[in-house]
């Protein structure tokens, strides 16, 4: 899936929630630059290019750090690694799980790939056609026990 971005350079789509934020929070671009750098981009590198212009695996990358760089409590992720190499997927695996433990972070992803929800969610909750969602612990949904 392509992330939302705006027909701007990557620097503006890093800073646009600041741009709609009520608090005078300043942009954190050490903090930015670290993470990018943790997902294998490199700010200076690619700041200036159309974010559009991006491979789809760099525009959810980007778009994740753009997601963590409000700080938030809860964060909905619709399949973050869809458009990732295995490598690049383990990373923003790690960056998801380093937010989660350090920053109290929540996640909320939506995902069709099994193996990588059974290692990275507690929960899952299988929607299927039914009345009911179906929420048990992740390695029993993943194993497809019914």
């Amino acid at each position: 899936q392509r992330p939302v971005m705006l027909d701007e350079h990557v620097l503006a789509n890093l800073r646009l929630p600041f741009e709609f934020a009520s608090a005078s929070a300043p942009w954190p671009e050490v903090q930015v630059r670290d993470w990018l750098a943790q997902l294998g981009l490199d700010l200076d590198a690619i700041g200036h290019q159309r974010a559009r212009d991006l491979s789809v695996g760099e525009q959810q990358r980007v778009a994740l750090v753009r997601a963590l760089s409000v700080q938030p409590d809860v964060l909905l992720a619709d399949e973050p690694t869809s458009a990732l190499d295995a490598p690049a997927a383990v990373t923003v695996e790690a960056l998801l799980r380093e937010r989660c433990a350090t920053a109290g972070l929540a996640c909320l992803v939506v995902s069709h790939d099994a193996p990588w929800l059974a290692r990275f969610c507690s929960r899952q909750v299988a929607l299927r056609p039914s009345p009911l969602p179906d929420l048990r612990p992740a390695a029993e949904v993943a194993c497809g026990q019914p």
